[in-house]
């Protein structure tokens, strides 16, 4: 079966009309969409419905559409999944990015803004190699945000949450190992303030479509 990866994002800076939101809101499962009423803040419910929008233009793909969303079922690590297609979505400061593919392959993306830390509040999570990349790039903050994406996209890929240590995934250039599996890492370049990697269990890198859905 031939695999492909889409790609899908779109950012957000204003708030929906009432009318526009709810329209897109009357696109989900009830229960979906009651989920995502009860964020507080604005940005958060946006961002969750975005990423469930992404989802539906990416199942558009593979024959489905808004229909298959009430087909979502969860691990028992509470990832979400579909049995035809494999998808993950993510999002940070104004970006919503949703990953789709079909069920042959197990995909992961992660995007974060790029923010000030202190690195000594995640001393534990990288080796003591993965650190001196961090701290030898050229901008250690965004060095940081390339391993920790990296990381991240593994974790959600392997859907196990977080019973793996992020110390336990040995990042090396653009794959990964954790125990006896192997990882394929990709970067996605769409913003300067954020960074973006998408992770795959199969080296599948020329196999991507990237595709922005203006909202």
């Amino acid at each position: 079966m031939h695999t492909m990866i889409h790609l899908l994002y779109s950012s957000f800076n204003e708030r929906f009309s009432t009318e526009k939101y709810n329209h897109y809101l009357n696109l989900l499962p009830v229960d979906m969409a009651q989920r995502i009423g009860k964020y507080h803040r604005w940005q958060d419910a946006h961002a969750g419905l975005i990423g469930k929008l992404l989802l539906i233009e990416g199942l558009k793909k593979y024959g489905g559409g808004h229909q298959w969303l009430g087909d979502i079922k969860y691990s028992e690590y509470s990832r979400p999944y579909l049995d035809l297609v494999e998808f993950n979505i993510s999002h940070s400061g104004n970006y919503v990015l949703c990953a789709i593919s079909n069920d042959q392959l197990r995909i992961g993306v992660d995007v974060e803004q790029i923010r000030p830390i202190e690195f000594s509040d995640f001393d534990r999570q990288f080796t003591d190699a993965e650190w001196q990349v961090i701290k030898s790039d050229p901008d250690p903050l965004r060095g940081f945000y390339k391993m920790w994406t990296k990381k991240e996209a593994i974790v959600k890929a392997d859907g196990k949450g977080l019973s793996i240590p992020l110390n336990d995934i040995i990042i090396d250039n653009n794959t990964a190992r954790v125990g006896d599996e192997y990882w394929y890492l990709k970067p996605i370049d769409i913003d300067q303030h954020h960074i973006i990697h998408l992770a795959c269990d199969q080296n599948v890198e020329q196999e991507l479509t990237l595709e922005r859905l203006s909202l």
